[in-house]
C-alpha cells in the first residue's frame, strides 16, 4: 500500500491527527459560552440591581445522564416574576439547596442588568461559576488537542524528512500486529518489517485490509546516521 505524497500539514492531519484538530475546534466552540458567561457576570457585577421577585411555580424534571446515559439526573426548576420597571416572567434551573429553600408564592432574590433585564441571576456568583465550568471543559479539549496535534506535527516532519533525504531500502513484512485502537469500530493493525540491512521497524496503525500481506516486499526510508527510526513508504508516501 502506498499513500499519496503529502506535506507536513497533510500527514499531520491524517488519521488520527484530524481527531486532535476536531478536539481543538470543539474546545474553541465551548470557549464561546464561557466568554458569554464571564461577560454576563461582569455586567451583573458592574451594572446590576437586585430586586425581590415572586415564585410562581416550583417543579422538578428528570433526564438521562452519566456514562452511556444510564443514570438519571434531576433538574430543579423555578418559574418566577420580578419587576425591573415592567413585570417580567421567566423560569430558570437552580441548585437543589436553593430550590428547597423556596416556596410557591414566596420571595426570590433576583439580580438583573439594568439595561438588559433578560440577563438575570438568582444564585449569587452562579453565572461566573458557570463560566469557569465552560472554561475548564474548553481548556481540557484545547490542551488535549494541542498536545496531540503537536505530536502529529513532529511525527509528520520526521516522515517528510526521511522520505526526502533517507536511504531507500527494501524490507520484508514479518508480522501484522493488532493494536488497541479502533476507527468506527474497525480494529487497527501495525506492520512489522525487517530490511535488507537487518534493521527492524513498525508502521503506524492502519485497518488490516490496507496493509501488505505477511512476507510481502515493502519500501522503507532509513536515516543513514541511525538517529531516526525508519519509516514505511505507506506511512509517508512515495518519494
Amino acid at each position: 500500500m502506498a499513500v499519496s505524497k503529502r506535506g507536513v500539514l497533510g500527514l499531520a492531519l491524517a488519521s488520527p491527527g484530524w481527531v486532535f484538530a476536531l478536539l481543538i475546534l470543539i474546545g474553541l466552540g465551548i470557549a464561546v459560552p464561557a466568554e458569554v458567561m464571564f461577560e454576563r457576570a461582569w455586567r451583573l457585577q458592574m451594572g446590576g440591581a437586585t430586586v425581590e421577585g415572586t415564585v410562581d411555580r416550583l417543579w422538578t424534571s428528570t433526564r438521562s445522564c452519566g456514562k452511556d446515559n444510564m443514570d438519571t439526573c434531576t433538574d430543579y426548576n423555578v418559574d418566577f416574576g420580578f419587576d425591573p420597571g415592567t413585570w417580567r416572567q421567566t423560569e430558570i434551573s437552580v441548585t437543589q439547596g436553593f430550590f428547597e429553600a423556596l416556596k410557591e408564592g414566596g420571595p426570590i432574590p433576583v439580580r438583573y442588568v439594568r439595561d438588559d433585564p433578560t440577563i438575570i441571576e438568582v444564585e449569587s456568583g452562579w453565572t461566573f461559576f458557570e463560566g469557569i465550568l465552560f472554561l475548564y471543559v474548553a481548556l481540557t479539549f484545547l490542551i488535549g488537542g494541542g498536545f496531540g496535534l503537536g505530536w502529529r506535527r513532529r511525527l509528520a516532519h520526521r516522515l517528510v524528512t526521511l522520505r526526502e533525504t533517507g536511504e531507500r531500502r527494501q524490507a520484508m513484512v514479518t508480522a501484522q500486529e493488532r493494536t488497541n485502537f479502533r476507527v468506527t469500530g474497525t480494529p487497527l493493525y501495525r506492520l512489522r518489517w525487517r530490511d535488507e540491512a537487518g534493521v527492524t521497524g513498525q508502521s503506524q496503525a492502519w485497518p488490516q485490509a490496507r496493509l501488505p500481506a505477511l512476507g510481502s516486499a515493502v519500501t522503507i526510508y532509513a536515516d543513514p546516521a541511525g538517529n531516526l527510526p525508519p519509516v514505511w513508504e505507506g506511512d509517508c508516501g512515495a518519494r
